[in-house]
């Protein structure tokens, strides 16, 4: 329940940057609700297996590199994107 109202609060926080002028449309909208939702269906179950079964700490290992990859990833797209709107 509490991650399903972080989702919410992620969806709040990309409605008030649009209302300060930036430029953000449904595609990105999309873009920022997947990322979040792979982010917590990667890490989440991860970390819950890790917190019954310490013996699995290599999976959960795994599970924070794909998350941080899965990041920087996201993080790279969003400066190209930015930089291409920026780009007359």
């Amino acid at each position: 329940m509490f991650e399903l109202f972080k989702l919410l609060w992620d969806v709040v926080v990309l409605r008030d940057a649009a209302h300060k002028g930036q430029k953000l449309n449904w595609r990105l909208w999309v873009y920022a609700f997947s990322f979040v939702l792979i982010q917590y269906c990667i890490a989440l179950p991860a970390v819950m297996l890790y917190e019954k079964h310490p013996q699995y700490k290599p999976v959960f290992i795994i599970a924070m590199v794909v998350v941080g990859i899965n990041f920087v990833c996201m993080a790279w797209w969003a400066w190209r994107w930015r930089s291409r709107q920026a780009a007359p």
